[in-house]
């Protein structure tokens, strides 16, 4: 699993875990833990 740290809006801290093959990521905000992205096979599974 590789772990990346990125600036989402407004320079919030953010983190994105991807599978080591790829096929599925998830994104979410450090503060208050707000999951923003899950994808399976570049399709988008959360919606809000």
């Amino acid at each position: 699993m590789s772990i990346t740290e990125f600036e989402y809006k407004n320079g919030f801290p953010a983190i994105r875990l991807t599978h080591p093959n790829g096929s599925a990521s998830v994104e979410f905000l450090l503060y208050g833990a707000h999951v923003l992205s899950w994808t399976v096979n570049d399709h988008e599974l959360l919606f809000v």
